[in-house]
């Protein structure tokens, strides 16, 4: 993939790793890995082309799978939940800290 698709998909190692260490928005566990949804309004185009960043919603290994396998529709069901609400979450979250600590030097304690 290349540093342009990535960072379209992705975001950056920072969201990377906040979906990581968020908890599943099914389950509530962690670790999660970060399952793309793909909201009814905003589809990728081209098969197998991974939805944006923002699209991203925390889930557990094993329910990431179960999503590939039934499908949204189904899963949301299943789960009870709004995948597309959850992701939408997930990513202001993510925008509300990462604005936060922007700018911050960790090793020095300074702006």
């Amino acid at each position: 993939m290349d540093p342009d698709e990535w960072k379209r998909v992705y975001d950056s190692e920072a969201f990377v790793a906040f979906t990581r260490e968020s908890r599943s928005c099914v389950s509530g566990e962690t670790p999660c890995v970060a399952a793309h949804i793909t909201p009814n309004e905003d589809p990728p185009s081209g098969v197998g082309r991974k939805a944006d960043a923002k699209w991203i919603a925390p889930m557990t290994y094993t329910e990431h799978l179960l999503l590939h396998s039934k499908g949204r529709s189904s899963c949301e069901q299943l789960w009870g939940i709004d995948l597309v609400e959850a992701a939408k979450r997930h990513w202001a979250r993510f925008r509300q800290v990462h604005i936060r600590y922007q700018g911050f030097d960790d090793e020095r304690g300074t702006t």
